[in-house]
């Protein structure tokens, strides 16, 4: 009874729409009335798709405040114990994303439309082609290799919280002498590392925002959350192929009419905490953030199969994703599928709880990386940079399509 948030099915849901803090499925949880904010520090969602009602697996890391079976639980984690859960978590087969730290805040109630482009998906622009086929994949390859050899990007860690550093020095030599790009560091409450916002502001639409993302830490659940994590494919691959596509702006002298800010995502891996906070806060502020893709994991499939774009449908928008998957067939070079991320998400997550468009292309997510969170996320494991350069060339497409050529 004293619980600050309680879970609701079905049509039960509608009487709550002003209190819906997360939604999966059927099951909403919502915020009781008379809570505060205190109420929701450590308090976490918790996927556990797998076990179908059996709680004992997450009982031992805290308190269960509810549980909707084969969806997720709602706990109170102590802060000790949040790595050593989903550590657990990913053991059993689960991937990221499987923590989703709430706040207290709820969602709102309009939901995401469906972005406009500024220049038609359903034809392929000359201009648009010529940019994208200047993604080089050794590009890629090089920026994977140097953030692969910072031991680990855990957000607890010194190298971890030197890499949004790292990354504003990587930006800004691209940047030339472009006055309209600005790089700064964006600190946050719940972690002390530092997630990266890089601004190309807008001609014309400026107050109109295009977000690529990614995330930037990466952690070792095998061998304990400070080990030795390279992270190559999660998620080193993403943070290079958002510099890549910095890079062919910066160097072709590419304006846009609607601004795009690309971010680096701090603390994604103990419950999606940077962009999280970003998301909320552009809520908030009211910014008018027209569409979100996020980069995480481009750089495997499994051996013997062909370089592949999957969007993934799991907390995404699905006419977005229709849109994107006509940019993969004009410029991407590679098939396209469409399929659920089981018992996983991502950051784009973040910014669909806030009521923003956004989508997901990712590796095959019914065969994804099994060497994420361990030493071994190495490129000697994954290494398939044709295909993280298709990733590239859908977000040079994404973002010239949906930002508009101002020059």
């Amino acid at each position: 009874p004293n619980s600050p948030v309680r879970i609701v099915h079905g049509p039960q849901a509608l009487f709550f729409q002003s209190q819906i803090l997360y939604t999966e499925g059927d099951a909403a949880v919502v915020r009781s009335p008379v809570a505060a904010d205190i109420a929701f520090e450590q308090l976490y969602v918790v996927k556990t798709p797998l076990w179908f009602g059996n709680l004992d697996v997450v009982e031992a890391y805290g308190e269960v405040l509810d549980f909707a079976p084969g969806k997720f639980a709602v706990m109170r984690v102590a802060p000790d114990k949040v790595g050593a859960l989903s550590a657990d978590l990913h053991h059993r087969g689960l991937a990221c994303g499987v923590l989703f730290k709430l706040a207290g805040d709820t969602m709102p109630r309009i939901l995401a439309e469906v972005p406009e482009p500024l220049l038609p998906i359903d034809l392929r622009d000359a201009r648009v082609a010529a940019a994208s086929s200047l993604v080089v994949a050794d590009n890629i390859k090089q920026t994977v290799i140097e953030l692969a050899e910072i031991d680990t990007r855990f957000h607890t860690t010194p190298t971890g919280r030197g890499v949004a550093a790292y990354l504003v020095e990587k930006y800004t030599a691209l940047k030339g002498d472009r006055t309209d790009v600005t790089i700064a560091e964006y600190e946050h409450e719940d972690t002390g590392q530092n997630s990266l916002v890089v601004r190309i502001e807008g001609q014309g639409k400026s107050d109109e925002i295009l977000v690529l993302g990614s995330h930037i830490d990466s952690v070792n659940w095998r061998n304990g959350s400070e080990s030795r994590a390279p992270g190559a494919d999660d998620n080193a691959s993403g943070t290079s192929t958002n510099l890549e596509i910095f890079r062919i702006l910066m160097e072709q002298g590419i304006k846009l009419e609607r601004t795009l800010e690309i971010h680096g995502y701090a603390a994604e891996e103990i419950g999606l905490v940077g962009s999280q906070e970003i998301a909320r806060q552009y809520r908030n502020d009211g910014v008018d953030v027209i569409a979100m893709v996020q980069f995480d994991m481009n750089l495997y499939n499994p051996a013997g199969t062909e370089d592949m774009i999957h969007l993934v449908t799991s907390n995404t928008l699905g006419g977005f994703n229709e849109q994107l998957s006509q940019l993969v067939g004009h410029y991407s070079g590679v098939p396209v599928a469409s399929a659920p991320l089981f018992g996983g998400s991502s950051d784009h997550a973040s910014w669909t709880r806030q009521g923003f468009a956004a989508a997901f292309p990712f590796e095959d997510p019914s065969s994804y990386n099994r060497q994420i969170h361990t030493a071994e996320d190495t490129i000697a494991n994954s290494g398939r940079f044709d295909q993280a350069a298709a990733f590239a060339k859908l977000g040079v497409a994404y973002v010239l399509h949906f930002g508009g050529l101002a020059n």
